[in-house]
């Protein structure tokens, strides 16, 4: 499995988790497009993971199957 985390270890939120969340929100309301469905056509799924900088569990981080698929994802979304 390979881990994407949505945070950098300064906390800071990745470029690429922005666009595709304002993309998503709008096939939601359009096409009724879930999360967990849009992230199963990349073989993935949201994990959650010790995040340093906040000191507790955290769901920031996604798994994929594939790290071609990562790849894929975040080259699409950056």
């Amino acid at each position: 499995m390979h881990i994407l985390k949505i945070n950098d270890e300064n906390g800071q939120t990745q470029k690429w988790w922005y666009n595709f969340v304002q993309k998503i929100r709008a096939d939601a309301i359009n096409n009724e497009v879930s999360l967990i469905a849009e992230f199963s056509k990349w073989g993935a799924e949201l994990v959650e993971q010790y995040n340093e900088v906040l000191g507790r569990q955290a769901l920031d981080s996604i798994q994929f199957k594939n790290e071609r698929d990562m790849t894929i994802f975040v080259l699409r979304w950056s």
